[in-house]
């Protein structure tokens, strides 16, 4: 057994897939309402109206 060659460790492969798909579903619902936001409101001035609700802007 020690003079065995060292293999390399697979099993922390699925759990950093895991974690990554976790936070890509996290990071999509936490953008889901300012991208549903934006879209509704291209399809307000696509349709032609003025009334739409205008997006907030943000000022560095």
């Amino acid at each position: 057994m020690a003079g065995e060659p060292h293999e390399p460790r697979w099993d922390i492969i699925p759990l950093l897939v895991l974690a990554g798909l976790i936070l890509a579903g996290l990071a999509g619902w936490w953008l889901f309402p300012t991208f549903y936001r934006y879209i509704s409101n291209q399809d307000c001035i696509a349709s032609g109206r003025t009334d739409c609700p205008s997006l907030p802007t943000y000022s560095r």
